[in-house]
């Protein structure tokens, strides 16, 4: 399952207990036994008929086939197996496959793939049409992506592949819907044989009090239009399940992951107790965890004593926070040679292991996400200050699910209670973050409070006022009616972390050019140079960019000009064009956008006409433009708010009506004409 390798970090977490006898020889080369499964007239039947009428293309079968028979060696296969039938021009974009991974701890170790015309000819993939690149580096992991187009590939064909992969931890989602109609899938499951092996479990985050561990799953987001069956098969060890008939994902802009639900089977191993009893267990356990590893705190009362003379706790946990992301390297998030050097030297390496106890990583001057979190909760600790431990999901792929029995995490926080009951969430561990904030991808979601009395809490959002972005773009007309000029751009908030992070670990030319497509993004219409950023690093300030742009001429039209000054601020496209809405909206955060522009009209030119200042609020946000004239110079101020990331699908009429808005005030037309 995903995250699980945070069960095994250390030998503090152990849970799995295997002696060397136990263990399962690795197989040096695992090669993939497959054979094409024969096509039928069955699937040439599949047209683009009543019963298609409304579809690019619709996916035959799903086959997957998982393989966690060398559990304990963390090697962990996955097959999968997809037929597709093409059904019309726009169809053929299923045939441009991506496979992404993570860099070293994944591998995709074969692919086949062929397309099969009306008439019998069958077109193989070659080994050299496929591409790998680097897709992003993120938290100091590195995402590669094989590639390849099915060749041949025509408006009424079929075509199929099989990837295969070996993983280091356990994958047990089974995402059931996709992008179009599934007719049939498999998903057979070969998992690690508990009782024939003889391991025992004993109290960890994973088993924390010691139950028989088991095979277990659930299906997610099914209804009774779903046909499912689970088929235990004659080898105790592996069990296949079905589904046929599934629709497409209803797929709406900023749908709400909670709210869709798309359908999913999720399969793990955990201890056959009630989840309530796992959860508590798990309390007590990391409450233990944690006073074990905060037992070495001679170097944590050294730093904390710095803060003993500060008036209230709010100046402390201010001041530790700061210390933690000033001193301490995070190594989840760029390379530490120390650490590097000191893997190369380990017999068995563990990229997820971490430091003995909290004084080692004040020692060494570095520490993980999760490692920095756990000093940061035992300095508060040392204060006297009251903290507990909160566990997140990051909801661009899950949610919290508390009727299950393992570990689901993404990232750790501190929460810190005041006085009048109310929470304030800390993650030093997460670089560029500032205090009492929350990554936007946590923002919203259920977490799991490491406390008995109150252990799931919904975690906040951040207002618009946190988050905002300000531009200022200074133009000129020269004879020819081509606008130059300069912008800057000022971000603060989760926008300015974003920006900070995808920099991060650069070089001076390679932040230049992340920076100058994130700039054409915003401005796509323009020509930019002389790009300039500052203010990369203190996450308690604003992040900026400037640069110069340039437009092509504006056509004039006689002794008239008509322009749309906006046309030269960021773009504001608007994507809620549909008239209804099933699904609840989630933004990735609240915002707001501020745009100031002034324009110097060239000589012999002045305004005829200027629109109406408008301004347009309703319980989801505010949108402003005003049109100022003075001298030779026309000016334009644009605001745009976004009071709330999550809106129920109730209030759509609200937000359909204020983007549509943004959109029409954007449209505003200046009239100029000569003197």
């Amino acid at each position: 399952m995903k995250r699980l390798s945070i069960l095994l970090v250390t030998g503090l977490l152990v849970g799995l207990l295997i002696t060397p006898s136990m263990a399962r020889k690795k197989e040096e080369d695992r090669e993939m036994l497959f054979e094409w499964e024969e096509v039928s007239q069955q699937d040439w039947d599949i047209k683009n008929d009543s019963a298609y009428r409304d579809d690019k293309a619709v996916m035959i079968f799903e086959k997957i086939y998982a393989d966690d028979k060398d559990l304990q060696e963390n090697n962990f296969y996955r097959t999968i197996y997809r037929r597709i039938r093409i059904l019309n021009e726009e169809g053929r974009q299923w045939a441009d496959v991506d496979v992404p991974f993570l860099d070293e701890s994944q591998k995709v170790l074969d692919i086949k793939a062929r397309t099969i015309l009306p008439g019998g000819d069958i077109i193989e993939l070659a080994q050299d049409q496929i591409k790998e690149k680097d897709m992003v580096r993120v938290e100091g992991k590195r995402i590669r992506q094989k590639s390849f187009s099915l060749p041949g590939v025509t408006h009424d064909c079929l075509i199929e592949y099989v990837i295969m992969y070996e993983l280091p931890n356990v994958y047990g989602i089974w995402n059931i819907q996709k992008n179009i109609k599934l007719i049939s899938g498999e998903y057979h499951w070969e998992f690690f044989d508990f009782i024939k092996e003889k391991i025992h479990f004993y109290p960890s985050f994973f088993n924390p009090y010691g139950h028989e561990v088991a095979p277990q799953y659930i299906w997610e987001g099914l209804t009774d239009n779903y046909r499912v069956r689970k088929l235990p098969l004659e080898d105790p060890e592996k069990i296949l399940f079905q589904v046929n008939d599934i629709a497409a994902i209803d797929d709406e802009p900023y749908a709400d992951f909670k709210c869709v639900q798309p359908a999913r089977l999720i399969y793990y191993y955990g201890p056959d107790c009630l989840p309530a009893v796992f959860w508590g267990g798990l309390t007590v356990f990391i409450d233990r965890i944690l006073e074990y590893y905060g037992k070495e705190d001679k170097e944590v009362m050294k730093v904390v004593e710095a803060f003993a003379a500060l008036p209230t706790d709010e100046e402390k946990i201010e001041a530790a926070y700061n210390w933690l992301q000033q001193n301490i390297r995070n190594t989840s998030f760029e390379e530490v040679p120390e650490l590097e050097e000191q893997n190369k030297k380990k017999k068995f390496k563990k990229k997820t292991e971490m430091a003995e106890n909290i004084d080692e990583i004040i020692k060494h001057g570095y520490g993980s996400k999760i490692e920095i979190n756990f000093l940061f909760y035992t300095m508060l600790k040392r204060m006297d200050i009251e903290a507990r431990l909160a566990l997140a999901v990051d909801r661009l792929d899950d949610y919290f699910n508390f009727k299950l029995k393992f570990w689901q995490f993404d990232r750790t926080l501190v929460v810190v209670p005041d006085e009048k009951g109310d929470w304030t969430f800390y993650s030093p561990g997460e670089k560029f973050l500032p205090a009492a904030a929350i990554p936007w991808f946590d923002e919203g979601e259920t977490a799991f409070i490491n406390d008995l009395n109150k252990q799931k809490y919904e975690l906040p959002f951040s207002p618009a006022e946190r988050n905002v972005i300000k531009k200022t773009y200074a133009y000129t007309f020269d004879d020819e009616f081509e606008i130059s000029g300069t912008v800057a751009m000022a971000c603060t908030g989760h926008k300015a972390r974003t920006y900070r992070l995808k920099i991060h670990g650069e070089d001076e030319a390679g932040r230049g050019e992340i920076l100058k497509e994130e700039i054409k993004e915003i401005l796509p219409e323009a020509e930019t140079d002389s790009l300039n950023f500052e203010n990369i690093e203190n996450s308690n300030d604003s992040f900026r960019i400037t640069c110069r742009t340039t437009y092509a001429a504006v056509e004039a039209q006689g002794d008239r000009l008509l322009f749309k000054p906006c046309r030269y601020l960021s773009e504001c496209e608007n994507p809620f064009l549909d008239k209804k809405r099933d699904h609840d909206i989630l933004f990735p955060y609240a915002y707001k956008m501020e745009d100031s522009a002034s324009f110097e009209l060239p000589e012999g030119w002045t305004v005829e006409a200027l629109p109406a200042d408008t301004v347009i609020e309703n319980p989801v946000g505010r949108c402003e433009v005003q049109f100022v004239s003075e001298g030779n110079t026309v000016s334009v101020k644009r605001s745009f708010t976004l009071n709330k990331a999550r809106c129920p699908k109730t209030q759509y009429s609200y937000v359909r009506h204020l983007f549509a808005s943004r959109q029409e005030l954007s449209d505003k037309i200046i009239v100029l004409k000569t003197v």
